[in-house]
């Protein structure tokens, strides 16, 4: 299966989450922690999407049907490239150890992912975030190394 498209296909338009999200459940802080807190997270979009969230930061481009909540969709895995898709590229996001995003976490209980999602507000990412493009070899990379990870926890 090809790449599934973390981001909205426009980061200046507000875009309500699909149909299928709305039974979301946002997990907060109460969830016990099996690890420790993941820092780093995947957006991707277009060229001339990540050109502007380079120059002049995120927006908060996804509506949570069920809160009204905007924010940015990322995810914890870059996914796969996909060649139906060959504009798009993707951005590592790192925010430091003490942002607790837990109350951010997107689940769908009836309909894992195979990566964990967070609707992560504005303010968060451009405030305390670290961003960088990844080139397409990074990207395949941060894929495959998500892949055997997920392997060796089975």
């Amino acid at each position: 299966m090809g790449y599934q498209p973390i981001a909205a296909r426009s980061c200046s338009a507000r875009v309500t989450i699909p149909d299928h999200w709305t039974q979301c459940e946002i997990v907060g802080s109460h969830v016990p922690q099996t690890k420790p807190p993941i820092n780093t997270y995947y957006y991707s979009g277009t060229s001339d999407e990540i050109e502007t969230i380079l120059r002049d930061g995120f927006v908060d481009n996804i509506e949570e049907r069920n809160t009204g909540r905007l924010g940015v969709y990322v995810g914890d895995a870059p996914g796969e490239p996909d060649p139906d898709f060959p504009d798009d590229q993707v951005l590592e996001i790192t925010l430091p150890e003490q942002i607790d995003t837990s109350n951010w976490r997107l689940v769908v209980p009836e309909k894992p992912c195979r990566w964990q999602e967070w609707l992560i507000p504005v303010r968060v990412f451009n405030e305390h975030g670290s961003v960088r493009q990844l080139r397409r070899d990074e990207w395949e990379n941060a894929w495959t190394k998500y892949k055997d990870a997920q392997r060796l926890k089975q």
